[in-house]
């Protein structure tokens, strides 16, 4: 058994890719005997309420401290004697947490071996991207050096942390398959696309709204499914005037569920993901990927499931690749979506951390 202490800035309840990805792993943890931690802070950042200092769910014991400073790089309090009671300290995302922690680790204060997951590392969208990269290319290059293990993502990930010269292990995101539930089956044939997750910029939700108001578009229906209401979402709303446009928010499981057995597509135009979470977990109820190709792993989703089709941010290349892929077999690509989709599920891919964890001298 090991001691296994989850370092991140956001998680349970709060809704998105990363803090899924590590309630899923120290579940999957927990189930096979290991004590899990997670340290977070204790403020949901979606909706600014404050949240419990400390609780377990589903075995998974989490702990919340006070922090300032900028939600992008929050400062807070860590107890070094605590944390040297763990076999493994995993740290999620580049913030403070690495910073300060790997820096505890040079000095020889802090004595667990640190493993650190990328998550698309900072370089989301090309907003200030002068000190991104200085950044990256300072900071993160000293905090990196002195983590025991780096596991990437992806392979655009692997890449930016070869730029420093350092190593990676490869270890695509898990997914829940079916995560909300058993498949109520799909529809057969209709013209239904679903994008799926949260607003921001680099999603170009409000360049797929553009695109499917035009009248060209207008036998196509886009659902819009977002975890919150916020101000993007509002936004958003005040975009739609077409009837083959909607969006809708706090869906319950059996609402998605519902949306899901009603479309044939999930649809995204994001410039960039770390991976795609939401992409995968439509894929494993039969949803066929309709991506931007500018990002790698959407065009790999693409090319390994052979269900599916690329696009670029124009109207007409999006239209002419709907019309060509309408003329396939929809049925052999669902069958496909649904196949792929189960390499990536949390069993395999925990088990694969596990064995990295091993590598590492980690259990006692």
């Amino acid at each position: 058994m090991m001691r296994i202490a989850h370092i991140v800035r956001q998680f349970h309840p709060v809704k998105g890719g990363l803090e899924e990805y590590v309630f899923n792993l120290a579940q999957e943890q927990t189930l096979d005997s290991h004590d899990v931690f997670v340290y977070t802070l204790n403020k949901n950042f979606q909706d600014n309420k404050k949240l419990k200092k400390e609780e377990a769910i589903n075995n998974i014991k989490i702990k919340r401290s006070v922090f300032f400073g900028l939600k992008k790089y929050p400062l807070t309090f860590l107890s070094i004697s605590e944390l040297n009671k763990f076999n493994i300290i995993h740290i999620h995302g580049l913030d403070f947490f690495i910073d300060f922690l790997s820096l505890c680790k040079r000095t020889k204060i802090l004595k667990p071996k640190l493993i650190f997951t990328t998550h698309g590392l900072i370089f989301h969208t090309n907003q200030h991207s002068i000190y991104k990269r200085l950044y990256f290319n300072i900071v993160s290059k000293f905090s990196l050096k002195k983590v025991d293990q780096i596991i990437s993502i992806s392979e655009n990930d692997q890449k930016y942390i070869s730029s420093l010269k350092l190593n990676s292990s490869l270890i695509p995101n898990g997914v829940k398959i079916q995560k909300f539930g058993a498949s109520l089956g799909n529809a057969v044939n209709n013209n239904r696309f679903i994008c799926f997750g949260r607003i921001y910029a680099h999603k170009n939700i409000d360049w797929l709204i553009n695109t499917f108001s035009e009248k060209k578009f207008s036998k196509y229906e886009l659902k819009l499914i977002c975890p919150y209401e916020n101000e993007e979402f509002y936004k958003i709303k005040t975009m739609i005037r077409v009837s083959n446009i909607s969006v809708s928010a706090n869906f319950s499981n059996e609402q998605i569920l519902n949306e899901i057995s009603k479309s044939n597509f999930i649809i995204s135009a994001s410039e960039y993901e770390g991976f795609g979470i939401s992409i995968i977990e439509m894929m494993s109820y039969g949803l066929i990927p309709v991506l931007n190709e500018k990002v790698p792993s959407f065009k790999k989703f693409i090319l390994e499931s052979k269900s599916g089709t690329c696009f670029t941010l124009n109207s007409d290349n999006l239209k002419n690749k709907i019309s060509s892929f309408l003329k396939n077999d929809l049925i052999k690509h669902r069958e496909n979506a649904i196949q792929y989709a189960k390499k990536y599920s949390w069993e395999d891919i925990s088990l694969k951390i596990k064995s990295l964890y091993q590598d590492n001298n980690a259990i006692k």
